[in-house]
Order: C-alpha cells, then structure tokens, then sequence
C-alpha cells in the first residue's frame, strides 16, 4: 500500500488472493478509524490528493521552499512539489544525485537530475568544489561512483579545495574472515592507543550481515583487545524478538485505552 502512495502506480501482488486482499484493507481500515493513526507514508499523498480536489484550500500559499535531500524523493513528493509550484511558489532544491539511498521509498535520482525539465527557466548551480573531503578521498570516491552504468556523464568533476588536507585512503585484501577480523581490529587498536581516537568516533561499516556474519568475528576479537564497542542494531534486534514486540504492542494499547478512558 505504501509502494501505491509513493510510487503513484496501482500494483497488487498477484500472489495474493484478492479476496485475502479486501478482507486485510477493510480490517485496517476499521483499525485506524478506532485508533485514530495515519502512515508516515500517507501524509504526500493525501496533501497530493486534497491539492487536487481542492484548488482553494488554504495553508500552504508559501513564497518560497527550500527541499533539502532533493535526491531522495519519489514521484508524489515530487508531483506534490509541483502543484506547490503551480500556486506561484518558488521551489530551491539541493541535494547530490550521487547520494540517493531511499529506493526502499521508491526514491530515485531522477527527480533531482530533471529538475531543469520540470521547472523551465529555473537555474542550475553545480558544486564543484567540495570543503569536507581530501583530494585522495575525492579521487577514490568519483573511481566509485563512475561505475555506475546509469549515471549521466558529469563535468566539471568534484575536486576538494586547495586548503584541505589530502587524506588518508586504503585498500585492504585479507585471505579469510579471521585474519579480516584481525586486521580491522589492528587498525582500530592503533587509532585508540596510537592517535587517541576515542572508540565512539569510529565507525566501522559492513556491507551485509546475515546472522552476524561478518560482524562477529569483529566484535570478539575487539573484545579481546578490551576495546569497547556498541552495535547500532541491537535496537532492532531487540525489538524484532516476538515478546518484545507483543509487550510493546500491549503498551501501545494500554496507552490508547487510557486515553480513551480520560476522553469517556
């Protein structure tokens, strides 16, 4: 259902029966009457609804509006932004094509890429000079983001500024996850005795990790250095287990019914 609000495209999945399917849209739709909720997901689409079957309804005649992350909208943030548009509203978006990252929204870098296209006459600035990150960091980053088939050719090429330091970048192959496991904990041993980098201050990124695959062998080893550590996940985990979810579930209900109760 959010894929429909956000993609702005009725797709049913076809293993579904439909008759399955009306009798879990009339349930939730009794659910949220009780409860009183809207979805995250809902609140464009509604907005992009109520903009067109009510040309006068006040509340949004802004001037002006900035869209940060501009990148990582999807097609009712962006039609939304249109019909803003079309109340005489100028629109500024800023964001970076080469960072989209919410295509579990159905976001793309498309909307940001046709910007010029969508808003005739608007003007295009293009950052090419980058404060944050060092020549090296910039080189190996562009080698990355090359790759991608689908990206347009881009000139000029981000370069960092003459007053920032080149950085510091590295490749590491290692025969196996033990000796992997080894190796990164090296470095992060170094960084806290050596450089006196606080543990909190570094990050270290897996690209997956079923089971804890990868990151095990990580943390036993840290451990074994007596270097602290703290897993971002563990919040997820925790909630993911079914009695947890079923005491918050319960929770939530309480609260609800005591609401409810002080309104009666």
């Amino acid at each position: 259902m959010a894929a429909n609000w956000e993609s702005l495209q009725s797709k049913e999945d076809p293993r579904i029966d439909a008759a399955e399917r009306a009798r879990f849209v009339g349930a939730w739709n009794e659910h949220r009457q009780i409860y009183g909720y809207t979805l995250l997901a809902e609140l464009p689409y509604a907005l992009r609804n109520a903009l067109h079957n009510h040309p006068d309804l006040e509340g949004i005649d802004h001037n002006l509006l900035v869209v940060d992350e501009y990148q990582d909208l999807n097609s009712c943030d962006l039609e939304l932004l249109r019909l803003i548009a079309q109340r005489g509203c100028s629109i500024i978006a800023a964001g970076d094509d080469d960072q989209s990252i919410y295509s579990f929204r159905w976001a793309a870098p498309e909307g940001i890429r046709r910007f010029p296209q969508d808003y005739p006459g608007s003007q295009d600035y293009t950052l090419s000079v980058t404060q944050r990150c060092g020549s090296r960091v910039v080189e190996w980053a562009t080698y990355v983001i090359e790759g991608d088939p689908d990206r347009p050719p881009r000139r000029p090429r981000l370069r960092s500024s003459d007053e920032s330091p080149p950085g510091e970048v590295a490749l590491l192959a290692f025969p196996g996850e033990v000796s992997e496991a080894k190796g990164i904990c090296s470095l992060v041993q170094r960084l806290t005795q050596a450089e006196k980098v606080l543990p909190s201050e570094i990050l270290v990124l897996f690209r997956s990790d079923h089971r804890g695959t990868f990151s095990s062998p990580v943390k036993r080893r840290l451990k074994e250095l007596g270097i602290s550590w703290s897993d971002l996940g563990v919040v997820d985990t925790m909630l993911g287990e079914p009695g947890n979810r079923r005491n918050a579930r319960n929770l939530s209900y309480l609260g609800k019914s005591q609401r409810l109760a002080r309104l009666g």
